[in-house]
């Protein structure tokens, strides 16, 4: 009963929390957008199964008007609710927004953009960018989406090495690559929400890029364009204020310890052409290395060669010793019996080469020892960097062993 007696006596402190008004326009033209749900969240105490708890959810909607307008009270009593309020928005074929932050009495102008069907989405993760604990600078890779301490591979690295807690951040691009900042305002970004520097801008820029950039980690933050080496093009939200973290990343790369590292959310599109178009909310999944490393090596202009590649296939074993290989030359839609190679055995047969519509190679083949038969799904493979797959053959014991299959065109 004292919970229940407790919480009426602070419900009469005032229940009325003010409304929050605003207007949905459509980011590109401006246009407002009628009939869209407008959400308004908040948490604090209240009673949830006859007890008294602090992390009760309180949520109040309206629909916006002809002219995308809309007021909505703010959700849960004054004084109990905690964080304030933060809207959410859903107007069917746009983006959802989140975590909009309602701060002050003005009224808010929200900002969404159309939703692009999945597969038009280019793919998205988290890049880590930073200085080891014994000073050594990495960078990243988007194709690999991994790290790297060889700057000659990275498409963006780190110039300085004294910390996000340094005045500005300055950050160089690849051989051959180049960088742009375009901060909140130049994007004509309204309202604060959830993935917004990779949100509304979904075209890179054709032009403006330089070797660094040097960004006020105190700002209002934007959105960093890279422009790799091969003429590929990512984006990266630099959030503020920057959040840096320290110990080993979550990544592979990078051995020792970070003594910081940014991790910022980028989008990378693999293939040719300046479209980002990604959805923070709802992304196409995170950049798979097979398909974004063949990929890169299509051409910017023109069509990709369809013609014969020469493959080195090997298999290693579990201590990353070559235990066999083959190098075979596949003209599509040719299957090659590669025989057998002397060392283990094994024997590669029916290796095909095919094109996707997309224009990458896909290599199938069979992998056949004394003691088992592999057959392969659809491998993707490029120059860049080896493919992997595993599988499992067997010893003479009966036992089961594991075996990586490594695939890397031969130029």
């Amino acid at each position: 009963m004292r919970p229940l007696c407790l919480f009426i006596l602070l419900m009469t402190v005032g229940c009325s929390r003010g409304t929050v008004s605003g207007e949905l326009v459509d980011y590109a033209t401006g246009e407002p957008i009628a009939a869209a749900s407008i959400t308004a969240h908040s948490r604090g105490w209240g009673i949830s199964n006859k007890q008294l708890v602090w992390d009760k959810s309180y949520t109040a909607g309206v629909d916006t008007d002809t002219a995308g307008k809309f007021i909505v009270s703010a959700p849960g009593p004054r004084f109990l609710t905690l964080g304030g309020t933060t809207l959410s928005v859903e107007a069917t074929g746009y983006q959802r927004l989140a975590e909009i932050r309602v701060s002050g009495k003005e009224p808010l102008l929200l900002q969404t953009v159309r939703s692009v069907p999945r597969t038009e989405r280019v793919p998205g993760g988290i890049a880590y960018i930073g200085i080891t604990e014994s000073g050594r600078p990495f960078g990243w890779i988007f194709a690999e989406d991994r790290p790297t301490l060889d700057r000659r591979l990275a498409d963006i690295f780190p110039l300085d090495s004294v910390g996000a807690s340094a005045p500005t951040v300055t950050l160089a691009a690849g051989e051959r690559g180049g960088l742009l900042f375009l901060s909140r305002e130049e994007q004509h970004i309204a309202t604060t929400s959830h993935g917004m520097f990779l949100r509304y801008t979904d075209t890179a820029p054709l032009d403006g890029y330089r070797p660094a950039i040097t960004i006020d980690p105190r700002g209002a933050g934007g959105t960093i364009f890279v422009r790799t080496a091969n003429n590929r093009f990512a984006k990266m939200a630099f959030a503020t204020p920057l959040s840096t973290m320290r110990g080993r990343i979550a990544a592979e790369g990078i051995e020792e310890p970070a003594a910081w590292a940014l991790s910022l959310a980028f989008a990378y599109n693999p293939f040719p052409g300046h479209s980002l178009a990604y959805d923070p909310g709802e992304t196409s999944g995170v950049v798979d290395p097979a398909i974004a490393g063949a990929a890169a090596d299509l051409p910017s202009q023109g069509e990709p060669s369809r013609g014969p590649r020469r493959y080195l296939i090997e298999v290693v074993d579990t201590s990353g010793a070559v235990i066999d290989s083959v190098t075979v030359r596949l003209v599509p839609g040719i299957p090659v019996d590669a025989g057998d190679v002397a060392q283990a055995g094994y024997r590669f047969g029916n290796i095909t080469l095919r094109y996707g519509a997309d224009g990458l190679p896909n290599v199938r083949m069979s992998i056949e020892s004394r003691a088992a038969v592999y057959n392969t799904a659809d491998i993707i493979p490029n120059s860049r960097f080896a493919v992997r797959t595993e599988f499992h053959d067997y010893s003479s014991e009966n036992k089961a062993v594991r075996r990586e299959l490594r695939i890397i065109e031969v130029r």
